[in-house]
């Protein structure tokens, strides 16, 4: 009985080693990607489409644009203006910081923030 238990014992060992791991892979791989954005070009090669519209010249000299107003609603909360930031990374404490910069300035701002896979 005793081998049973522990075979059962080391196998769970065995599968946090492996997971513990996995997290660890999981971290290193964020923080290059953030490395990667701060010292690699990493804009598309590929055209978004907007080559192809022209926008017309119209100038508004007289427009004071303190009294525009771009403010919106998304799911029911006010924003600011009609932005939204996405695409962050997390996991890592250089990602935390990242993270908590964009919050801060998407309220300041009155902006929306999406808040990525919540793993």
């Amino acid at each position: 009985m005793g081998s049973i238990k522990e075979a059962l014992m080391s196998q769970q060992e065995q599968f946090l080693r492996a997971g513990e791991l996995a997290i660890r892979e999981t971290l290193l791989r964020k923080d290059e990607h953030l490395e990667v954005c701060l010292t690699t070009d990493v804009s598309s090669g590929t055209a978004a489409g907007w080559d192809a519209i022209r926008l017309p010249h119209r100038a508004l000299p007289d427009a004071n644009c303190d009294l525009i107003d771009v403010s919106t609603e998304f799911l029911g909360l006010p924003l600011k203006a009609p932005f939204l930031i996405s695409s962050m990374t997390g996991g890592t404490p250089r990602g935390e910081g990242v993270n908590l910069s964009l919050a801060r300035l998407a309220e300041e701002r009155g902006i929306a923030m999406g808040v990525g896979s919540q793993r």
